[in-house]
């Protein structure tokens, strides 16, 4: 796990955890998640595929 650069989630201040895996034999590219700095509360999740690292399923605004 790394941590990524910073970005802002529905006006609030987040950093970004950044999670890949090490297994060659997984279909996850890497998992990003969104923590609201303040809070320390995730505030959204991004799933990248292998297969298509360009076009992640995102989720915003968990709160």
């Amino acid at each position: 796990m790394t941590v990524g650069d910073g970005t802002a989630v529905a006006g609030r201040t987040a950093y970004q955890l950044v999670i890949k895996p090490r297994s060659t034999g997984t279909l996850v590219d890497s998992v990003t998640i969104a923590v609201d700095s303040a809070s320390g509360l995730p505030l959204g999740v991004e799933v990248r595929a292998r297969a298509r690292p360009r076009r992640p399923f995102r989720s915003r605004s968990l709160t």
